[in-house]
């Protein structure tokens, strides 16, 4: 009897140690999971074209945000992101934007095409910068435009429309690009247009009327050259003498003025490359 318990406490001892790795196997691969679940929790609160780091955006705004952009990178193959920060410390708006850009690895395709919209509640900064294709997607007056849809919004805290408001425009200024095969520029613009049309209208107006002035002004000063004759020779009678040398003096001309279309395009357009190769605006305070 005694000599069978060694045998039987070994085989059970045995039995343990075979079984433990595989009691413990549920649990290592629960922990595993529970890990993974929170990163990619953590992934989808960032977002990952939306990062609003100052929880400014409602959750219904944001997912709405989220899926414009998606939209936009699978159809013109552009990232155009918005980013919400409390405050950009002691760093210039635009420093702290394309540093915000590259260390995230933003960005899509080999040339890291993008845009993004910076915005930093609590110091009032904004600022918009872009890369690669972005930047000539989106001109110096392509931005400006962005930036005006975009600023009234700021100004009254309204932080759902100003997202609203940069994606919607983004949007145009792509499907623009897209459907014309230029990007929007100060000839784009149908109100820049109509101004510069009018410019024009009133300078040729305005040369014209000066001209007919002109010529009228010259015309009322020979009605009023009727006076009385002061010399004898004018009241010689016409044959009654032969004259005998005669010169023509130049007395007066007459100047027509064509004005040369002005174009207003002439100041230059496109895309300010700043340094790092990034295009965009100076930024400002809202």
């Amino acid at each position: 009897m005694l000599t069978r318990f060694p045998k039987t406490l070994a085989a059970i001892s045995l039995c343990f140690c075979l079984s433990f790795p595989f009691s413990l196997a549920p649990c290592g691969i629960a922990w595993a999971a529970s890990d993974a679940f929170a990163n990619n929790e953590n992934q989808s609160n960032q977002g990952t074209f939306v990062f609003d780091e100052y929880g400014a955006l409602s959750a219904d705004a944001k997912r709405e945000l989220e899926r414009q952009g998606d939209f936009l990178a699978e159809r013109y193959h552009m990232g155009t992101y918005l980013l919400v920060v409390p405050n950009i410390g002691s760093q210039q708006v635009r420093d702290y934007a394309t540093g915000y850009y590259n260390s995230h690895h933003l960005g899509l395709g080999e040339k890291k095409s993008g845009i993004l919209f910076l915005v930093a509640i609590d110091s009032r900064d904004y600022v918009t910068i872009t890369y690669g294709d972005g930047i000539e997607a989106f001109t110096d007056y392509g931005v400006k435009s962005l930036e005006e849809r975009i600023l009234p919004s700021l100004k009254d805290d309204q932080w759902d429309d100003a997202g609203s408001a940069f994606y919607h425009r983004a949007t145009y200024l792509l499907e623009y690009r897209a459907e014309t095969g230029s990007s929007f520029d100060s000839d784009s613009d149908p109100v820049d247009r109509l101004l510069g049309l009018l410019f024009e209208i009133a300078i040729a107006l305005g040369v014209a009327g000066a001209i007919a002035g002109g010529l009228s002004a010259m015309e009322y000063r020979k009605m009023k050259t009727a006076r009385l004759k002061t010399e004898a020779a004018d009241y010689v009678e016409q044959g009654s003498f032969k004259l005998a040398s005669q010169n023509d003096w130049f007395v007066t001309s007459t100047m027509s003025v064509v004005p040369l279309p002005d174009d207003h395009n002439s100041s230059g357009g496109g895309s300010t490359v700043f340094s790092g190769g990034f295009g965009g605006s100076s930024g400002g305070k809202f």
